[in-house]
C-alpha cells in the first residue's frame, strides 16, 4: 500500500509546499508519466536534477578542492629544506 501524501512522505515540512505540488496533478486528470521500460513499477511524473542537488554538489566540489589544495599544501612544507 502506497503512504499517505503527506510532509512526512514528501521530504518537507510544509503542507502547503505539499498540498501546491498535489494541486498539479488532479485526481482523473490525464498526465505524462516517465517510466522505467524494463520495470514499468518505478515511474515519475517529474523527471530531471532539483536545485538542490547541483548546490549539494557544488558545496562538495568545492571543500574537496579546498583539501586537495591544503594537502599539496602540506607536503610542499613538509618536502622543503627547513629554514626555507
Amino acid at each position: 500500500a502506497m503512504p499517505e501524501a503527506g510532509p512526512s512522505t514528501w521530504g518537507t515540512s510544509s503542507q502547503s509546499a505539499v498540498e501546491d505540488y498535489l494541486a498539479k496533478y488532479r485526481v482523473h486528470a490525464w498526465v505524462k508519466v516517465h517510466y522505467d521500460p524494463r520495470d514499468p513499477a518505478e515511474a515519475r511524473l517529474e523527471v530531471g536534477v532539483e536545485t538542490v542537488h547541483v548546490i549539494s554538489l557544488m558545496v562538495s566540489l568545492l571543500f574537496d578542492g579546498l583539501g586537495i589544495w591544503m594537502m599539496v599544501l602540506w607536503r610542499r612544507r613538509a618536502s622543503a629544506p627547513i629554514g626555507a
